[in-house]
């Protein structure tokens, strides 16, 4: 129900917007703003007023040119765990890499699972490793398997 409210007020700033997106991920939503860094400022105060107006179970997550609003409750790295538990993950060494704030959740769980955790690009970050772009990724997974 908080969602749909959020999704409510959130549908037409998109709207008046063009190339602003907004993606229901049924259980979150994702502001994007990429296409429109113009209006990082405009989209920034319009999810804090959101913010102030959401019930305690929601959060605002700012990301790379994103506001993700989800349940406090779920992260990627509570997902990441969820699947470690069940077949065919159980008992496997978990690699994930991302580029964003929003993966920090993520890198934190493999962390603690033994696993790999690698992030592209710059900024503060608990994953091990870092990569610098795409093409570093792609050639450090060619050399990792057909090594």
């Amino acid at each position: 129900m908080a969602l749909a409210s959020a999704r409510a007020a959130l549908e037409p700033f998109v709207a008046a917007h063009p190339k602003l997106l907004l993606e229901d991920k049924e259980r979150a939503l994702a502001l994007h703003y990429r296409r429109r860094p113009d209006l990082a400022e405009e989209v920034r105060r319009v999810v804090s007023t959101l913010e102030a107006a959401l019930p305690p179970e929601l959060e605002v997550l700012p990301g790379r040119m994103v506001y993700e609003i989800k349940p406090r409750a779920t992260s990627k790295g509570a997902a990441i765990r969820e699947f470690m538990r069940e077949s065919p993950f159980a008992g496997r060494t978990p690699l994930y890499i991302g580029d964003d704030v929003t993966d920090e959740a993520g890198f934190a769980a493999v962390n603690e699972l033994g696993g790999v955790s690698v992030k592209v690009g710059a900024g503060r970050t608990t994953a091990r490793f870092r990569l610098d772009g795409v093409g570093a990724v792609l050639g450090w997974l060619e050399r990792s398997v057909l090594g």
